[in-house]
């Protein structure tokens, strides 16, 4: 949903041999389910500390 280049150029390799698709968090880690708001942070133990999506410009908090 977030990054869609498999959709263009993975999947329909996967499909034409038969290979299944798993999805890594297909949610966005919450970013896309609404969990995380404008100002929203994270501890040092949560991975999305460090993910650029997840920073403060990431989520229009700055």
């Amino acid at each position: 949903m977030w990054w869609r280049q498999p959709e263009q150029e993975i999947l329909p390799v996967l499909e034409e041999l038969g290979i299944g698709f798993v999805p890594f968090s297909p949610l966005g880690k919450g970013f896309l389910t609404g969990a995380i708001k404008t100002g929203t942070t994270f501890g040092e133990d949560d991975f999305r500390s460090k993910v650029p999506r997840f920073c403060r410009r990431g989520t229009g908090s700055e």
